[in-house]
């Protein structure tokens, strides 16, 4: 019984334009939470560990991530640990994985035209792998890919989008397997990458397979489903894969309806009571706020900060009730809005039954665009 760590999709470089300056703290935790990984490796024992694409968030990363890695895969030695190239650090002409200098001796790369396999004789593991040479249209990821008889393990990487029905797959941008491509490959274990999220594909196939997900969470879309390395324990029977949490943030991305709040504290409330230190939370709050004068995002913001990793507050959806909407108060006399509103109110008193709603609506929405708003609730 041998063990492997597979993890992908760690994007190490990538800068968090969302999150301001906290991208730099988040840029950092992404480094640490790769030197979990390699630890998890070292700690359960493994005879490897597979990063099934996009460590790098570009294909020539800035030269500190570059020697950060090579550091780190340094201090795991003799422990392999087999890089393959995935969509954002493809093995393009210009790739750092054609001219990487000082590379560990236990850095190995799926650096190859065509299929390659990596062959650890001691663990009796043969690990197979296609490098993605462009973003698209090139060889199908498990093409070519056979099981070594030399090895009593026989495990396959790739970066690519699977075909199912619940989940599309868009072949002009993404490499794309199907069942039958991995029914093909004949392997135990398919080490997956490109799709952030920890999951598994194709349960009940010979070959488990499965997403490791990003180690630390990247993007609000992920969830609690990102943030995970796997530990995959391979036997002569089925492998078994445990999911290791390790991570250290959690992304949440919740709406809030002002409409149902009766007063501008309910969100102070509300978005206190989803306090975590570790979250990087985005509120969204939409519909007619009650009040609005008396609401204050950035001193919301301000307040309850420390409560969180980092809380944005987007206010873009938040929109005006008509009973707390005075248009005569909004535009100063003289102005193009002030006749207009004056136009209006005239057209309104004169309005018969019929038409009386129609010129409400004209009021409320001539003033919300006139003074610059997309809507008024």
């Amino acid at each position: 019984m041998i063990r492997v760590v597979h993890t992908a999709d760690v994007h190490l470089g990538a800068t968090f334009p969302l999150l301001g300056e906290f991208g730099r703290t988040v840029r950092a935790q992404v480094r640490t939470t790769f030197a979990r990984v390699l630890g998890l490796a070292r700690d359960r024992g493994a005879a490897a560990v597979l990063v099934a694409g996009d460590l790098f968030d570009r294909h020539r990363p800035d030269v500190t991530d570059v020697r950060f890695v090579l550091e780190e895969i340094r201090k795991l030695r003799p422990l392999p640990v087999v890089i393959l190239p995935g969509t954002h650090d493809l093995l393009s002409p210009d790739s750092l994985y054609r001219s990487l200098q000082d590379r560990p001796d236990n850095c190995l790369l799926i650096d190859q035209e065509g299929a390659q396999t990596v062959f650890l004789e001691a663990a009796g593991l043969a690990i197979h792998a296609r490098a993605n040479r462009a973003k698209r249209g090139g060889e199908p990821p498990l093409a070519g890919l056979q099981p070594d008889p030399r090895a009593q393990h026989n495990i396959a990487m790739a970066h690519a989008s699977v075909a199912r029905g619940d989940i599309g797959a868009d072949p002009d941008h993404d490499y794309v397997i199907s069942e039958a491509d991995v029914r093909a490959a004949g392997m135990q274990y398919l080490a997956l990458g490109h799709w952030h999220k920890c999951m598994e594909q194709f349960p009940g196939l010979p070959c488990v397979t499965w997403y490791s997900g990003s180690p630390e969470p990247l993007q609000f879309d992920a969830g609690d489903a990102s943030g995970y390395a796997l530990e995959v324990v391979l036997d002569l029977d089925r492998p078994q894969v445990i999911p290791h949490r390790i991570g250290t943030y959690r992304w949440q991305d919740v709406s809030l309806d002002a409409s149902s709040l009766q007063d501008p504290q309910d969100v102070r409330r509300a978005v206190e009571g989803l306090a975590d230190p570790q979250a990087i939370l985005r509120v969204r709050l939409q519909g007619a706020l009650p009040s609005p004068a008396a609401f204050d995002p950035e001193a919301l913001r301000d307040e309850l900060a420390g409560r969180f990793a980092h809380l944005i507050l987007d206010v873009l959806g938040v929109r005006t009730r008509w009973e707390d909407f005075d248009p005569e108060t909004v535009f100063p006399p003289g102005t193009i809005g002030a006749a207009f509103v004056g136009l209006a109110k005239e057209r309104l008193r004169g309005a018969g039954e019929a038409d009386r709603a129609l010129w409400e609506e004209v009021l409320r929405r001539g003033t919300a665009l006139l003074a610059k708003q997309e809507d008024v609730g």
